[in-house]
């Protein structure tokens, strides 16, 4: 589960340009939960996410994932939640156009530590793409 309380983000704090992207922002997500983040532009957005994906830093508030707080940890720690917890889609996708979206998907698990048996049977199973996961990223844009 992932949980954040009061979130507080600031770009160049205490300085005369300081900016504050995120202010008090709270919200629960549920394992296996799909949540849409919504907004005007300059909303903050893109900020929220990269806060969630260890991308970026917060100055107040609370982060936990499953339990673990999210501050202050070193890259290393970073990088692991990023490869085992968090998964995101960017806006230009990013996705490599001769692999299939399965594929694509699946290109953090290969980095991941922890063999996982199965890997194409269980993200099709948990993302009911069992059919579209074979396709070119270009097709499927077309389903």
């Amino acid at each position: 589960m992932i949980k954040i309380s009061n979130i507080t983000k600031k770009y160049n704090p205490k300085k005369s340009n300081e900016f504050e992207a995120l202010h008090g922002v709270s919200c629960e997500i549920n394992d296996g939960e799909l949540v849409a983040v919504i907004g005007k532009s300059g909303a903050g957005k893109s900020t929220l996410l990269h806060i969630l994906a260890c991308i970026d830093n917060y100055q107040e508030g609370e982060y936990t994932i499953d339990g673990t707080l999210v501050k202050n940890l070193s890259e290393k720690q970073y990088a692991k939640i990023r490869n085992e917890k968090i998964g995101m889609v960017m806006q230009d996708f990013a996705l490599v156009e001769d692999f299939t979206a399965l594929e694509n998907v699946m290109i953090p698990l290969n980095f991941s530590k922890q063999k996982i048996k199965n890997k194409k049977e269980k993200w099709a199973q948990g993302t009911g793409a069992q059919h579209t996961g074979t396709m070119p990223p270009s097709e499927k844009a077309l389903q």
